[in-house]
């Protein structure tokens, strides 16, 4: 059996290393606001070409740390419009709404499964309360428009990034996500490309005021110890995690490329089918997830194919934000691209296979579409 996700294979590379991390925090007495976790903002600032890099407890509380300090920093106020992916995740929209700003969702280009910066421009231009563009490098492929991105920045709308699938993604020219825009979330939990060992975060961002504002927000709303100038959260990143999260930012550059070779692989066994789509490749993408689309309602009868076969298979994601039940009437028009994507969607394994297994789960998919019209012709069930 093909794991879709095997963590103790993910995590064997580095058990030397992580068992030496923990003796090391364990040993030094400091668990909070310590050595690893400074030396950890500093080489993620590196790795990706930020200035400033803040370590937090979640993706999830980085974009709610970011909207804040930017409405405490007079950037945005409650009601203002940001633009956000319909297709997302309901993580990239959950603070959006908890800090009283109004989401503006927005159809994703087909092709990219990211946010259609054409129509994102054009709710800007209808909508004068949008304030900014919640950028969601989805599966870890950056969500960039080299052309309208940088306009609607100059028009003097922010741009956030949910750089939680794509560290170690870049741009054409060179710039890794995470660089991009005003501030970027980052999420470290387990499962992603860099992950740790429970959960944690970080925000990235070249405004020095904006990181002072993130930092104190995160520990109780204080500049210095028992003053506090905000009304602040508890979202720091231990020691342990920082320790952990530093081995496996060094082996990033390995990790994208091998993520990068299955998926060549895979996109190259299934380019040109259209009973199951393979995702637009990328040369910039880190592969956090390989997402195909199996269309015409038969996604459930392909992860039956594939299990009956010994490959696991997940879906990323199955019900969009707009139509969870805590979210009834947020789209203020009817998203037919994203419901229909939703139905579609099908997450092949590459976080944890190999070369060869990634070889064998293409062409596995692929003949698919070879059976089914010698199942149709002949009455057979391929599930």
């Amino acid at each position: 059996m093909i794991q879709f996700l095997d963590m103790r294979r993910v995590n064997a590379p580095f058990e030397d290393e992580t068992i030496e991390a923990l003796r090391r925090v364990v040993e030094s007495g400091r668990y909070l606001h310590g050595p690893e976790t400074e030396a950890f903002e500093h080489e993620l600032a590196l790795a990706t070409g930020t200035p400033l890099a803040i370590g937090v407890s979640n993706g999830l509380d980085a974009i709610r740390l970011i909207l804040r300090a930017l409405i405490l920093n007079g950037r945005l106020k409650p009601g203002d419009g940001v633009i956000v992916p319909g297709n997302t995740y309901i993580a990239s929209v959950l603070p959006i709404t908890e800090m009283g700003l109004r989401p503006v969702l927005v159809e994703p280009d087909e092709r990219t499964l990211n946010l259609d910066w054409k129509l994102a421009e054009d709710a800007a231009d209808r909508d004068p309360g949008i304030r900014a563009v919640m950028a969601v490098h989805l599966y870890g492929s950056p969500c960039w428009d080299p052309v309208i991105a940088p306009r609607l920045m100059e028009r003097g709308l922010l741009l956030v990034e949910d750089n939680a699938q794509a560290i170690g993604a870049t741009i054409a020219d060179g710039r890794h996500t995470g660089a991009l825009g005003h501030a970027a979330a980052f999420s470290f939990y387990p499962t992603k490309n860099v992950g740790a060992l429970g959960d944690a975060g970080a925000v990235t961002t070249a405004d020095p005021q904006l990181a002072d504002t993130i930092r104190a927000l995160a520990n109780y709303g204080s500049d210095t110890r028992y003053h506090n100038i905000y009304r602040g959260y508890n979202c720091r990143l231990d020691e342990t995690q920082a320790a952990i999260l530093r081995i496996r930012l060094r082996s990033l550059g390995r990790i994208s490329a091998e993520r990068r070779a299955r998926a060549a692989v895979m996109t190259a066994i299934l380019r040109g089918h259209t009973h199951v789509m393979a995702p637009e490749w990328h040369s910039g993408a880190v592969w956090h997830q390989y997402v195909v689309r199996v269309p015409g309602g038969r996604r459930d009868a392909f992860r039956a194919y594939m299990l009956d076969r010994g490959i696991q298979t997940d879906i990323h994601y199955a019900v969009p934000p707009h139509l969870q039940p805590c979210y009834h009437g947020l789209a203020a028009s009817p998203l037919h691209i994203t419901e229909r994507l939703a139905g579609e969607y099908v997450s092949l394994p590459i976080a944890s296979t190999t070369l060869g297994e990634a070889v064998r789960i293409a062409h596995t998919a692929s003949l698919f579409e070879e059976l089914l019209p010698f199942a149709r012709q002949h009455g057979l069930a391929i599930e």
